[in-house]
């Protein structure tokens, strides 16, 4: 069966020129409408993260010698906070793309969480590299650190969609994201107003405002860089090497 590279969404130059119409009512409300056909897949591949990385800080901390939370050092601390970034990359990166995947009508399954895994160098490098970057601005004052946040924020997607090294991708989603500054502050804004819902529910409202998040992420990717998908002959979009109904980035 023959394949064929097409993009679907956006183009990252017609962005970069301001050709973009960012409509934040219209993406809360696709993104509304993915969460609630798709929220528990994205629930359950952050459940797992979020276990595992726990089980790895409690390694991380035996190893260290540690058996109090209290003893935790600074340079302790920062060495698991470096370590969790780099072998974590892929993973997040991962659903941040079953996300967009699952903006461009494609199916995804639970094991696509490991789907970067053979990336992790790449990802991870890129990852820090982000992380460094944002500690640093948040030591000047904060603000430097919050816009760094906000404006590298597709990094990883594009490290892992367009193959991009880490600080070029870095470099082209603070461009992308300058481009639309203004809009994109109000977008988290309101991300951040939603959130705020979490402790005040308790933490019931996470189960839709997590997954949430990462579509409105998945169809801003879609929409401002769009996504190379790989088109076989029943027209339908699939990942090299895996069945028609997983489709996902040509990763």
């Amino acid at each position: 069966m023959s394949e064929q590279k097409i993009v679907i969404g956006g183009d990252v130059n017609r962005s970069l020129n301001g050709d973009y119409q960012f409509d934040i009512k219209s993406l809360f409300k696709q993104a509304w409408a993915l969460t609630q056909e798709n929220k528990w897949q994205i629930l359950q591949m952050l459940i797992f993260v979020l276990g595992l990385a726990y089980l790895v800080v409690m390694v991380l901390l035996n190893i260290s010698g540690i058996d109090d939370i209290q003893k935790i050092t600074l340079e302790i601390q920062s060495f698991i906070d470096l370590t969790l970034t780099f072998l974590f990359a892929p993973f997040v990166t991962a659903i941040m793309a079953v996300a967009a995947t699952h903006s461009i009508g494609g199916q995804s399954k639970f094991s696509h969480v490991f789907s970067l895994l053979s990336r992790t160098l790449s990802l991870g490098a890129a990852a820090l590299i982000v992380s460094l970057c944002i500690q640093l601005g948040l030591g000047l004052l904060i603000i430097p650190g919050l816009y760094l946040m906000l404006a590298t924020s597709f990094t990883l997607l594009i490290v892992a969609e367009k193959k991009q090294g880490g600080i070029a991708a870095m470099i082209l989603s603070i461009k992308v994201v300058n481009t639309y500054l203004l809009d994109f502050i109000k977008l988290y804004l309101l991300i951040g107003l939603m959130s705020l819902t979490v402790p005040l529910t308790l933490g019931i409202s996470l189960i839709w405002v997590a997954p949430m998040y990462y579509y409105l992420k998945g169809i801003l990717y879609r929409d401002l860089f769009g996504i190379t998908v790989l088109k076989q002959e029943d027209s339908q979009f699939t990942e090299r090497n895996e069945s028609k109904e997983e489709s996902t980035f040509d990763a």
